[in-house]
């Protein structure tokens, strides 16, 4: 999953896999939270080769099947992957306005 930030400026790479649901079987979001589960990432790791450009196999990927518990729990787990997204937006946003603000407070405008 990529998150358009806005302003800054975005490089996509040819070492990628992408991802397209062939029916709503499961929530990209809770795909997403299973595939950067420890478990997944060791598995993807065991299947690497090349050494300047570790990769693995699309079939790999595809044969790893979702548990039902990531099934069964895709709801919450969409909202909170979206709730955390608003969160860091909000975050970085009231971080921009402190520095704003400090650097008022220094310069005494």
């Amino acid at each position: 999953m990529v998150l358009n930030t806005g302003d800054v400026p975005m490089v996509g790479s040819s070492e990628f896999i992408v991802l397209r649901p062939e029916a709503e079987a499961i929530r990209v979001e809770a795909l997403l939270v299973y595939l950067r589960s420890r478990y997944i990432q060791t598995v993807l790791k065991w299947c690497q080769d090349g050494s300047n450009h570790p990769r693995f196999d699309q079939k790999e990927l595809l044969t790893l099947p979702v548990p039902d518990v990531v099934c069964d729990n895709q709801e919450e787990i969409t909202d909170k992957v979206k709730e955390s997204i608003t969160a860091r937006r909000e975050a970085r946003q009231l971080l921009e306005e402190a520095k704003t603000m400090v650097e008022k407070a220094i310069l005494g405008g």
